[in-house]
Parts: C-alpha cells; sequence; structure tokens
C-alpha cells in the first residue's frame, strides 16, 4: 500500500479567496488572468487583501467546500489500505482551523501536516511518500527532486497560474489531472 501526499487547496478544497476579491474589488480580471503564482497580475490592493484572506479563518476554513469527487475517492483510497496524508503551505496564524476542517471533512485522512512555505519537500521525504498531488509548479518541482515515484499535477479552471508550467517543455516527470478522481492507483 503507498504513502499518498495531498496538497489541500484547490487540489481538495475549491477556496475561491482569489475570486471572491476580484468580485468584492469589481475589478475587470477572471481566473484566466491570475498567471503567477505570487498573484502579481492583481492589482497592489487587491493582492494585500488576498494575501490578507489567505490568513482568515473564515474565508480559509469556514467558507471553503471540498472539491466534486474528492471524498468519495480518498474514500476508496483509504478501503485500498492507502495512508493519506494532507501537507499543505498554510499561513501558521490558522493552522488548528486547518487542521480541523481537514478532520471534519474528509475523516480518511490519517494526518495533516500544515507546513511552513518551502518545507513541503522536508515532509514528503519523513513521510515516505509513493505519490503527491499538488497544484504548484514548486512543489511538483520537489517532489521530483524528493524522487517520489508518482508526481501528480491538477491542473483545471480554477489553476491558471500552473498551465505554463503545465504546458511547457520541462525535466519533471509528472501526471496531469484535472481532479485527484481522475487518478488511477
Amino acid at each position: 500500500m503507498m504513502n499518498i501526499g495531498l496538497d489541500l487547496d484547490d487540489v481538495l478544497i475549491d477556496v475561491h479567496i482569489i475570486q471572491s476579491v476580484i468580485d468584492d474589488y469589481n475589478l475587470d480580471l477572471t481566473m484566466d488572468d491570475i498567471k503567477h503564482w505570487d498573484l502579481r497580475d492583481l492589482p497592489k490592493d487587491a493582492r494585500e487583501e488576498t494575501f490578507r484572506r489567505f490568513k482568515d479563518a473564515h474565508y480559509n476554513c469556514d467558507r471553503v467546500k471540498p472539491i466534486e469527487g474528492v471524498s468519495e475517492t480518498l474514500r476508496t483510497w483509504k478501503r485500498q489500505g492507502h495512508k493519506l496524508i494532507v501537507i499543505t503551505s498554510r499561513p501558521k496564524e490558522i493552522a488548528l482551523e486547518t487542521i480541523d476542517m481537514v478532520q471534519n471533512k474528509f475523516p480518511d485522512v490519517d494526518k495533516v501536516i500544515v507546513a511552513n512555505h518551502g518545507e513541503k519537500k522536508k515532509y514528503m521525504i519523513e513521510e515516505h511518500l509513493d505519490m503527491f498531488v499538488d497544484d504548484a509548479p514548486k512543489y511538483i518541482h520537489e517532489a521530483n527532486e524528493a524522487k517520489i515515484p508518482k508526481v501528480f499535477l491538477i491542473s483545471n479552471k480554477h489553476t491558471p497560474y500552473n498551465h505554463e508550467y503545465r504546458d511547457s517543455e520541462k525535466e519533471d516527470q509528472f501526471g496531469t489531472v484535472k481532479c485527484i478522481k481522475d487518478i488511477i492507483i
């Protein structure tokens, strides 16, 4: 059986923080216009508000919803005997709320790790992952460096910031899926 590492945002849950800021600030932008992970495509005030909301449990825990099909997929993987480990880079200010939210929404998850930015690779290695799923190109690259045997990039209409990476020639090895329910193991 496998140790499966899973990112949280845009992999297991829909957060919609960026879209809510676009709407609240009446910006003439769509999610397709957000091409960079650091949100430089947003005006400064909207970017700052987005980062503020990422640290707010109301926006980043209470208002989130599981992506369609995710709970069923996790249940299936758990029944198959796989260990499910969420490794997310979220603000420490909402670490406890994040853990509670994951445990409530995804009871099949065995462990939740709220890592500092730049620490995911360390946990990939410590948890002896056999598979890793994320939406961030940086962490897909780190999973390759950590020699995780199976690596998947979630790339869909909610993740325009990774489309260029997904579509470019690169040395990283990974599969691309729209949702974890598309992964056959």
